[in-house]
């Protein structure tokens, strides 16, 4: 793929993924600061490449970065992802679902601490309480 459809692309991805929701700053800012070089091939890899993929779809990209980073603790980072998984149009129920999901796996502390940072999230985006007609 040329640079400039791939800068494009990764443009494009970034802004589906974190241009709205919740105010945060996005890992790049901080990569930039270290060395911006490095901070442009991340992100055109992760953001550009990657998350544009189409074998699966952007949703069920951001389920699986919410069910791995949920799993390791990483509430940070697992914030940026929940939002990006309610900006590409993830229901904040199916979020809750994978939530559920990892309690098997990484544990019930684990499962709490991503329910926390989702409940916290929608909370600032006056989202808050979600509907219950959508659990079963």
């Amino acid at each position: 793929m040329e640079i400039a459809k791939l800068k494009e692309l990764t443009r494009q991805t970034a802004q589906k993924l974190f241009g709205g929701g919740v105010k945060m700053d996005p890992p790049f800012k901080l990569w930039r600061e270290f060395n911006p070089q490095l901070a442009k091939d991340l992100s055109l890899h992760i953001t550009g490449k990657l998350y544009s993929r189409t074998v699966i779809t952007i949703q069920e990209r951001q389920m699986v970065a919410i069910a791995s980073l949920a799993s390791m603790g990483k509430t940070e980072e697992l914030k940026l992802h929940i939002n990006g998984a309610l900006n590409v149009g993830v229901e904040p129920h199916k979020v809750a679902e994978v939530l559920y999901q990892i309690s098997t796996y990484a544990g019930v502390p684990a499962m709490n601490e991503g329910l926390t940072v989702l409940k916290d999230i929608l909370v600032e985006l006056n989202k808050w309480p979600i509907s219950t007609s959508d659990h079963k």
